[in-house]
């Protein structure tokens, strides 16, 4: 039986495996902030920057990943517990501090 941090540290490296290639990346040499960043400057050559085009940052996958594991566990019926409905084991109170990267300033 998988633990709670095995199960999530899992489900994020098969979506960073699964988000890399679709913006171009190679999984065994580049990260998604990396991809962000290298989109980033090719795009700032140009001087108009469009945020919806770059990549999702490392966190951004991860929340995306356990909301898509979420949802798929719905869809075939599986109730989970409360732990494993906020994998992130934050409570569910409206706290937007999710991530442990700072915003941009």
């Amino acid at each position: 039986m998988w633990s709670a941090s095995q199960k999530n540290l899992e489900l994020i490296t098969t979506a960073e495996v699964f988000l890399q290639p679709l913006y171009g990346g190679n999984y065994t040499k580049d990260t998604l902030n990396g991809l962000r960043y290298k989109r980033f400057v090719k795009s700032a050559a140009f001087a108009k920057i469009d945020p919806a085009r770059l990549p999702q940052t490392e966190d951004g996958a991860t929340f995306h990943a356990y909301r898509t594991y979420h949802q798929v566990q719905k869809w075939l019926g599986v109730e989970l517990n409360g732990i494993e409905e906020n994998p992130t084991g934050a409570h569910s109170n409206n706290n937007d501090e999710r991530s442990g990267t700072p915003p941009a300033s």
